[in-house]
């Protein structure tokens, strides 16, 4: 899981506190499931920002859609979470590297 961090504007581009954020799947209807704060611990979905208008989430691998509520405004935004993805494929990375140095050791 990786952290994002967004900051609700209104739009004069100060931050709105309190602004409430909902994740959905990317088919924009689905409630996402298995989101985290950023302390590890469950969060609800919906959710409420921060006092300065933070949101802040983690979620499983995948593309979501984050509607946020602030004041009168409404907007949704595209969320990739790729995180996952990226520390798997450095973890091959380094067991590549790791049977390429035992090969050379073998061969030496």
């Amino acid at each position: 899981m990786e952290l994002k961090t967004y900051f609700a504007q209104d739009g004069g581009g100060n931050t709105v506190p309190s602004p409430q954020a909902t994740v959905f799947l990317a088919d924009g209807t689905t409630l996402a499931s298995n989101l985290k704060s950023p302390s590890g611990a469950t969060l609800t979905n919906p959710f409420i920002g921060d006092e300065e208008g933070k949101i802040q989430f983690n979620a499983p691998f995948g593309n979501y859609i984050l509607r946020v509520v602030a004041g009168t405004r409404t907007v949704d935004i595209p969320v990739s979470f790729i995180g996952d993805v990226i520390s798997q494929t450095q973890d091959l990375v380094d067991l590549a590297q790791g049977f390429a140095d035992d090969a050379a050791i073998v061969t030496g």
